[in-house]
């Protein structure tokens, strides 16, 4: 699961092999976590991230989902080619 950002107090994170799933990132807080589509950028899913953490890391992924949205289809390509 490589760490593609780190800001804030928060972890930005992708894992391999999640059932062909769009691109998307993991955010961990210390007390949460949330999950967000990046292409069309969404939030899916949050857990337990306090609401302060949720602001941080949707302005955090709005300023930078073009990175990640790059750094996720490239290591996507990593993983496929072997």
């Amino acid at each position: 699961m490589p760490v593609i950002h780190r800001e804030a107090g928060l972890v930005f994170r992708f894992f391999s092999n999640e059932n062909n799933e769009p691109p998307h990132i993991h955010i961990y807080g210390q007390r949460g976590s949330m999950k967000v589509w990046l292409n069309p950028l969404e939030i899916a899913k949050i857990r337990k991230l306090p609401a302060n953490d949720q602001r941080r890391a949707w302005e955090i992924t709005k300023n930078n989902y073009k990175k990640f949205l790059y750094e996720w289809q490239k290591f996507k390509e990593r993983e496929q080619n072997g």
